[in-house]
């Protein structure tokens, strides 16, 4: 949650700089016309759905104007992303060694239950018959046959 509310504050910053350094021209009209216009335009610039769209009007202005929208992608993309995505994979990770562990508990205490049921006088050791009867009824394994 922490890293998507930091992607959300940093849209904002270009946001508000965007809103208030295109106001004046064309571009801004277009495209920053109101912070909620341009919360959308650069929330999906951020997707790099309109990248042209927003980007080369503004280039037209000025070609120092690129480095802006240039830093918005680069920062955002290959810094944000590859840290939200790092974050989901370690939320996966952190949940499939919890399952993996819960298995494993499950396994043990199913087979210490069972071998308490195949062990007829209590010895903490089985003999073969014992021994044989436990294997068939952990691995539903006809020893017989």
């Amino acid at each position: 949650m922490a890293i998507l509310i930091t992607i959300f504050t940093y849209i904002l910053v270009f946001v508000f700089t965007c809103y208030y350094f295109y106001r004046p021209t064309f571009e801004g009209i277009t495209n920053f016309g109101s912070i909620r216009d341009s919360f959308r335009n650069l929330t999906i610039l951020f997707t790099t759905a309109n990248y042209p769209d927003i980007f080369l009007p503004a280039q037209r202005l000025s070609f120092w104007n690129a480095f802006l929208f240039m830093f918005f992608m680069l920062a955002g993309l290959y810094f944000l992303t590859n840290l939200l995505t790092a974050n989901v994979f370690n939320k996966y990770q952190e949940r499939l060694h919890a399952a993996r562990n819960e298995r494993r508990n499950n396994r043990t205490k199913y087979i210490e239950i069972i071998f308490l049921k195949h062990d007829h006088d209590k010895s903490g050791k089985l003999d073969t018959m014992e021994a044989k009867s436990f294997l068939a009824d952990v691995f539903e394994f006809d020893y017989n046959n």
